[in-house]
């Protein structure tokens, strides 16, 4: 990785106001290839730290902002720009710093900015392009020690997509040894986040809360989506410390969809939709060795909304009722408790 020398850091924040103007009208163009961003920190004293906002941008050209407005306690301050790295060909890093020394106990972190994502595919909602980065941490008594938080040592374009399966590994770091677990992040809980996860129904999107390891299992639509990460630490003795997030924007080209045949190698379809596309009622037809078997049957939208579920048993055949879904593509799933295939449906 290459680290350029930037000569837009402005070291005085009583320039603050004129910025902001420039900010907001210079920088719309680049903060579509805003592709994720994370925060850390470092214990400089007992309530004081350095913090740390990464953003991550696709084929970004300068000039880069200089600063971001963040929220630090309640407190509105600015984090100026001090590192610019290039990854690869591709993609950057924007490192901005700041520090800041909060006056209680429970302390919060939060980037109060205007930064757009690209366009999603699975989030909606009327704020569902602009990104949230906020942490919460415990500042303990001396009696507890002055915890060091942790601190992610990979990249967020460390990740692969092999054979339609999409793997990441969240690397985490603490210097003094507490217990990380690692969540997938639930964007509901954000204002106009109206979806979490990837959004398109997969076999499979299990993050491993002990090791940090994401697998997501054949990822049926190309594009961009949004995925999230918490990590939350604890003593020992499980004393609550705070929660770190990883926010990043994947993106699922053409040649990374593998079709269900070729992955699953089968040599026929296991069940058939017919009419496709449909209007009034299509009818799912089971081959064998299914169609004796409990089968789980499940419709989702494009947004990963269940919008039919059923349960069936010993059944060749069964008909599902369309004229009151909206227009659009709909993935039909089934599951034995053994596999699962996906197929997907037009519905006119």
């Amino acid at each position: 990785m290459d680290e350029k020398n930037n000569n837009t850091i402005i070291p005085m924040k009583k320039y603050i106001y004129p910025i902001v103007i420039f900010s907001l009208i210079s920088f719309t163009a680049y903060s579509q290839e805003l592709r994720g961003g994370e925060i850390s920190l470092n214990r400089v004293v007992y309530h004081t730290y350095d913090i740390f906002f990464d953003l991550y941008y696709h084929n970004l050209e300068p000039p880069y902002k200089p600063f971001l407005l963040v929220d630090l306690d309640g407190v509105p301050d600015t984090a100026f720009l001090s590192t610019v790295i290039d990854i690869d060909n591709e993609m950057s890093l924007l490192r901005y710093y700041t520090t800041h020394t909060f006056p209680g106990t429970n302390a919060s972190v939060a980037v109060i900015d205007t930064l757009y994502l690209p366009e999603l595919k699975n989030l909606q909602g009327p704020n569902k392009d602009k990104l949230r980065l906020f942490t919460f941490f415990e500042i303990h008594s001396v009696a507890l020690g002055f915890n060091v938080p942790p601190t992610f040592t990979n990249l967020q374009t460390d990740y692969e997509i092999t054979d339609g399966i999409f793997s990441y590994n969240i690397e985490a770091a603490d210097a003094d040894r507490d217990t990380l677990f690692y969540f997938a992040k639930d964007f509901s809980d954000f204002p106009g986040y109206e979806y979490s996860y990837p959004g398109i129904p997969d076999t499979t999107y299990f993050m491993n809360p002990l090791t940090g390891e994401v697998l997501w299992d054949r990822p049926l639509e190309p594009g961009k989506y949004l995925i999230g990460f918490d990590v939350e630490e604890y003593t020992t003795s499980a004393i609550y410390l705070g929660t770190w997030e990883r926010i990043m924007v994947v993106e699922i080209k053409e040649e990374d969809i593998v079709p269900l045949s070729v992955q699953g190698q089968e040599k026929f379809p296991l069940f058939t939709i017919s009419p496709n596309p449909a209007g009034e009622k299509i009818s799912l037809s089971f081959s064998n060795p299914i169609f004796q078997k409990n089968i789980k049957i499940k419709a989702y939208n494009t947004i990963g909304q269940i919008v039919f579920e059923k349960e069936i048993m010993g059944s060749g055949e069964e008909e599902i009722d369309v004229k009151n879904w909206p227009p659009g593509i709909y993935f039909i799933n089934i599951e034995t408790g053994e596999k699962t295939w996906t197929e997907k449906l037009v519905v006119k």
